[in-house]
């Protein structure tokens, strides 16, 4: 039996039911296509949106705690090596009371500013942690003693290089610790493992 033997009804609505089958695949089709489509849309607005966060944390972080506290390390680590350089000059240490003075000067300057900056950071919003003074303390006790050994007329002249040389190795561990902190909070804040 073919079609022209069929009543025309019938045909026709077997017709019909054949367009209505791809027009229904069709139409689930595109409604999958755009459930798909808005799903991917949100998963990416999420993700750019906690980019977007940790940028902003981040950069906020650099600008109110790395950048400041970095900036006295630095200033830290040149009198460290300057402390370095006066110890094992071939000068006399009383020709280089001038020097250590001044040295020491710096350094009253320099610690009070990386006082002040560390307090910063840890008021900051930005810095989760709240630790940044730990250790500043004895740092700052530590080296006003040897530089107060060093400055001591009365001490030897091996005991007062051997000051110096004590300052620069704990202001560059201080230093160095100060530093790995920074990097901890860089990775909390990047959620690195």
């Amino acid at each position: 039996m073919n079609n022209a033997e069929l009543p025309s009804e019938l045909v026709k609505t077997s017709y019909v039911w054949g367009d209505d089958f791809r027009l229904w695949l069709a139409l689930a089709i595109s409604i999958l296509s755009l459930v798909w489509n808005e799903y991917n849309r949100r998963q990416l607005k999420r993700a750019t949106s906690k980019i977007r966060l940790e940028n902003v944390r981040l950069e906020e972080f650099k600008a109110a705690v790395k950048d400041p506290i970095r900036k006295s390390l630095d200033e830290l680590e040149v009198i460290s090596v300057r402390s370095q350089a006066i110890s094992i000059s071939g000068k006399e240490i009383d020709q280089l009371q001038d020097e250590i003075k001044t040295l020491f000067s710096q350094a009253i300057s320099a610690i009070a500013s990386l006082e002040h900056k560390l307090g910063d950071a840890e008021a900051s919003a930005f810095a989760q942690r709240s630790d940044w003074s730990l250790g500043f303390e004895e740092l700052q006790d530590s080296v006003l003693q040897k530089f107060d050994l060093a400055l001591n007329n009365l001490r030897s002249d091996a005991d007062r290089r051997d000051s110096l040389i004590q300052i620069k190795a704990r202001l560059l561990a201080y230093r160095r610790e100060l530093l790995s902190r920074i990097d901890l909070e860089i990775t909390s804040i990047l959620n690195i493992k």
